[in-house]
């Protein structure tokens, strides 16, 4: 019934943990695709060791795209549902069961999410805050206008009806939208089924450690890249407007520590439109990058 897909490059340290995590499923109609993207460590030798027949390895050259892999998984994947999990994420026992109830009671739905909460790699621990914040989401509902302001469904959270992603295509490869395939998948698949989701934490998404502010510019030079195909597939005029554009620019590079931590971009947006968080985020601009990440991972502690 459902195919789950992950694609796996040297994940060695994680996949372990993730691969007892799907086979503790209450669900048990499931195969689980491990796409290997040409790993130089053991990956392959413990996702091979798994001794489940519904465990499929398959090998294939490096890409360095998860969106290659996770088209290689989709191309061979057998099942009705196609369930997404990266190597170092893990699920609770009864995600595939819940989602696939909340799929029975709504047919009409192409796609099902979850909450999730995040675990701190430098901590080992878990959060005590559920993502997203689903307060006022229809259920299910169409939410491309709602996506198009924020990604609500994490990866690993996403079942996904095999009729609308062959319809609709699956993962975009381009090296740009790497880091933000998925989210370029939402808006496409978006404006012709409902969304649905199961309002409870199924899903533990890793951060690993130092990256909490990693790589923040060129997801959000990804998620506008998203958004101004998501716009011109729907004929709409324009692009992403400039102010929103400068401000996603500021707020990573602030994140990231670059580009005199997004100041410049920022006090643009700030002029274009004043609005009370473009003016905080101009204000901690000021207080340098290594301040401004000792406070980020202070603020992680208490999540």
């Amino acid at each position: 019934m459902i195919s789950i897909v992950t694609p796996a490059y040297n994940a060695a340290a994680h996949i372990a943990e993730t691969g007892r995590s799907v086979l503790s499923q209450t669900f048990a109609d499931w195969e689980w695709l491990i796409v290997d993207d040409g790993s130089t460590d053991a990956t392959r030798k413990i996702a091979a060791g798994f001794g489940d027949a519904r465990v499929r390895l398959i090998a294939s050259e490096h890409s360095g795209l998860p969106a290659v892999a996770r088209n290689r998984g989709i191309a061979e994947a057998r099942g009705e549902i196609i369930a997404f999990l990266d190597a170092d994420d893990r699920w609770l026992p009864e995600k595939l069961a819940l989602q696939q109830a909340c799929f029975d009671a709504h047919p009409e739905a192409g796609l099902v999410f979850c909450r999730f909460r995040y675990f701190f790699d430098e901590w080992r621990r878990v959060s005590r805050m559920t993502a997203p914040n689903l307060r006022g989401v229809p259920n299910p509902g169409m939410l491309y206008g709602r996506l198009l302001f924020h990604n609500l469904v994490a990866l690993s959270t996403a079942v996904v009806r095999r009729a609308l992603l062959d319809a609709y295509g699956a993962f975009d490869d381009d090296p740009r939208q790497r880091g933000t395939e998925d989210y370029e998948l939402w808006l496409r698949l978006a404006p012709h089924a409902p969304f649905a989701f199961v309002d409870r934490p199924l899903m533990i998404y890793r951060l690993h450690s130092g990256g909490v502010s990693r790589d923040a510019v060129p997801i959000a030079e990804g998620q506008l890249l998203a958004i101004d195909k998501a716009i011109a597939r729907r004929g709409a005029p324009g692009e992403v407007a400039e102010v929103d554009r400068l401000f996603w620019r500021g707020h990573a590079q602030l994140r990231d520590g670059v580009a005199r931590c997004g100041r410049a971009a920022l006090w643009r947006s700030l002029r274009m439109r004043p609005r009370l968080v473009t003016a905080a985020w101009l204000a901690a601009s000021f207080l340098g990058a290594k301040l401004n990440a000792a406070l980020r991972r202070f603020a992680y502690r208490f999540v």
